[in-house]
């Protein structure tokens, strides 16, 4: 295995600790209507102002910006002795689906006002890079090669 694999694994396995983990302690208070939630001993860690809230918020914004590192290393030359355009582009796919996750929990599933509307526009994003990758992996490396 690759040191690059390997790190990717490593990431990933972060990644989803710490989805699956927030999931697991808020799984009841996710599953609360939003004027019940108020009430739930959860509240002051899980809301998106809470403890929990909070440190998702900011890591959900580190990682939007690490998704940047991808299309800036194609623009400024002096990025392109970093490792391969492949691998800066895996990692970009793994901060694109680790984003929206962290992101959902940060926002403890409510999606009204100018933060859902942001949301929604995030996930539209989302999806059309699972479209662009699939129809990205479809074109064949060369004229002589057939899909």
């Amino acid at each position: 295995m690759s040191l690059h694999k390997i790190k990717m694994t490593i990431v990933a396995l972060i990644m989803g600790a710490i989805v699956m983990g927030t999931l697991s302690y808020g799984f009841d208070y996710y599953r609360m209507d939003a004027a019940e939630r108020v009430f739930s001993e959860k509240h002051d860690i899980l809301r998106p102002g809470g403890a929990l809230g909070l440190k998702l918020g900011m890591l959900g914004v580190g990682l939007f910006f690490c998704l940047y590192a991808y299309p800036i290393r194609k623009r400024w030359k002096w990025l392109q002795r970093f490792g391969k355009t492949k691998n800066w582009l895996d990692f970009h796919i793994l901060m694109g689906i680790s984003v929206p996750a962290i992101i959902t929990l940060h926002s403890s599933l409510k999606f009204q006002g100018i933060a859902g509307v942001a949301y929604w526009l995030m996930m539209a994003v989302v999806a059309s890079g699972f479209v662009g990758r699939y129809i990205y992996a479809q074109i064949p490396k060369s004229l002589n090669e057939t899909a």
